[in-house]
């Protein structure tokens, strides 16, 4: 498809077939017009796999903008994007969750002594590694496939709905995808389990100069603000490096270093943001997993907009919009 970069911020701009020299267009990253002609042509490959250099850091948008602007994604697009969360919720569930709930009552039934059987053990131990071998790229997997439904809405779905059966092209994503993500989540999950265990050791230490209720309340409080402060600090930081590499526009170590930086230089809507992510997630998780099918797009719809209005987004122009010779980013 051809691309062409915006004069004003060098944000990316895809669009779905080529400019006429007088289409005026409008970036979706710093929101300013400018003439197709005045455009910067980009000098690298087009192709997704090679999309190795940043596209430019745009302004941002405004939080309120971009909840106007998820609030039309969604009623638009809403059977896609709810038919694409059933099935991811239904797969990670199929795959981890009921597994998961069935090992932790094994689990609690040998360790109540109404099984020693040196078999059962081992055959229970093998089934728990299987399945949390499985919990980074099942979440990975997940991930991926709603935020290229996502961005793929935000690029070309207004003002035409996106179809179950076109929604259900995105089911299939890139194996290096979910397993760069995987890694990044094996990652946090050691730094947090670090976490866990430090807090142990300090609660066990200081049970050794106090007693052991108050040594235990101030390791559990101290535990607790730091996993809960890190876990919001991490999802501030790195959240769009998962689009990064869901959208193929970098690998992991790229996607990171130029997450960190996005989230800093667009402190204000990043935060808002993953507030806003943070707090739906939590609503959907209280409601175990049919509460999370519904907040799931909910969530990250505006994060996708977040993100394209954050980088330029690679953001494509609609035919309607070409044929009137009016042309406006998603």
């Amino acid at each position: 498809m051809p691309r062409l970069g915006c004069p004003h911020c060098d944000a990316l701009l895809e669009t779905l077939a080529p400019l006429t020299s007088n289409a005026q267009v409008e970036c979706g990253a710093c929101d300013r017009s400018f003439l197709s002609n005045e455009a910067i042509i980009p000098a690298f490959s087009p192709a997704p796999f090679s999309r190795d250099l940043p596209a430019g850091f745009g302004r941002g948008g405004k939080l309120d903008q971009v909840l106007l602007s998820a609030i039309e994604m969604l009623r638009s697009h809403v059977w896609a994007l709810l038919v694409t969360s059933l099935f991811v919720n239904a797969v990670w569930f199929a795959v981890v969750g009921w597994p998961s709930n069935f090992l932790i009552g094994q689990w609690r039934f040998m360790l109540a002594g109404e099984s020693t059987d040196l078999g059962s053990f081992a055959a229970l131990m093998t089934a728990t590694f299987a399945v949390g071998m499985m919990i980074a790229p099942m979440s990975a997997y997940a991930w991926i496939v709603m935020a290229r439904l996502s961005l793929h809405i935000c690029r070309y779905g207004t003002p035409r709905p996106v179809s179950v059966a076109a929604a259900v092209s995105h089911w299939k994503v890139p194996f290096r995808s979910v397993w760069q993500i995987s890694v990044l989540f094996v990652a946090l999950g050691v730094m947090f389990a670090t976490i866990v265990v430090g807090g142990l050791v300090v609660t066990i230490a200081l049970s050794l100069w106090t007693d052991p209720q108050s040594a235990t309340l101030i390791g559990t409080l101290g535990m607790g603000t730091i996993l809960i402060g890190g876990l919001f600090s991490m999802q501030w930081l790195l959240w769009p490096s998962l689009f990064l590499i869901a959208d193929d526009r970098a690998n992991l170590t790229t996607a990171v270093r130029w997450s960190v930086r996005l989230a800093r230089e667009h402190r204000k809507l990043s935060l808002s943001l993953v507030t806003v992510y943070f707090l739906l997630a939590t609503l959907g998780k209280l409601f175990f997993y049919v509460g999370e099918v519904v907040t799931i797009p909910i969530a990250i719809i505006p994060m996708a907009i977040g993100y394209l209005k954050m980088t330029g987004g690679e953001q494509a122009v609609d035919l309607v919009c070409i044929v009137t010779r009016s042309v406006r980013a998603c």
